[in-house]
């Protein structure tokens, strides 16, 4: 439950600063459901992501077949991805997107308890998933859109490893991982120059146990209208 506090509470801020601006915009004339219609039409739309990632591993300590390992990470890397999605109307749209997280590098020690075995040991992992996402989203300004999102992530985690047991050979090795977990974020849409958008936008992704934060920008271009010949 711990994944969805953090990012639930981001969601219901940033979806009620929606509601408010959006209100308060229409009271004093900054918006109307014609402006809005401006703002955004409904339809497709592709783009591409950059952020800054904070991975955190769940655990610092883990049993595994009987030997004890102790971990240490460094989670901070670059992320970035490609999207798609389409816009249903006004409110609600639909998302898909592929993401490298960037990776995380993990030392650890470990000993076996049944023959006295220790070492030390280091692991990249690197972080990808493909997700599909459900948009909320609200027009308190003219070109610019508070949206909240919610969806799951198929993810793949490859680690690549080392253990070194003193006096003996290296042993390397590479397992790749894989699952589904929660995919939850907010974000603001900027329509600067015709069809052309601006995202900041924040989001938090579960793998198994472990959390992935992931703050940064998105650029994409919007093809409403395009089909039926309708401009911008």
């Amino acid at each position: 439950m711990k994944t969805l506090n953090y990012a639930g509470w981001l969601i219901l801020v940033w979806t009620a600063a929606g509601f408010a601006l959006s209100g308060f915009g229409q009271e004093v004339g900054w918006t109307s459901a014609d402006t809005a219609r401006v703002a955004r039409k409904h339809g497709f739309y592709i783009g591409a992501d950059l952020g800054i990632t904070s991975i955190r591993p769940a655990d610092t300590e883990r049993n595994e077949q009987g030997i004890s390992f102790r971990f240490s990470a460094d989670g901070n890397d670059m992320g970035h991805g490609v999207f798609a999605g389409y816009w249903i109307n006004d409110r609600v749209g639909l998302e898909l997107e592929h993401r490298n997280f960037g990776a995380v590098d993990v030392t650890f020690d470990f000993e076996d308890p049944h023959d006295g075995t220790q070492g030390t040991g280091e692991a990249s992992v690197d972080y990808s998933a493909v997700g599909v996402s459900l948009m909320l989203g609200f027009d308190p300004l003219r070109n610019v859109q508070v949206y909240g999102r919610a969806g799951t992530m198929f993810w793949t985690r490859a680690i690549e490893s080392r253990f070194d047991i003193p006096g003996e050979p290296a042993i390397e090795g590479q397992v790749d991982e894989g699952g589904a977990g929660l995919y939850i974020g907010a974000g603001i849409d900027w329509r600067f120059e015709g069809r052309w958008h601006l995202r900041l936008q924040a989001d938090r992704t579960a793998f198994d146990d472990d959390e992935i934060d992931m703050v940064g920008l998105a650029l994409h271009y919007d093809f409403a209208g395009l089909l039926s010949g309708a401009s911008r």
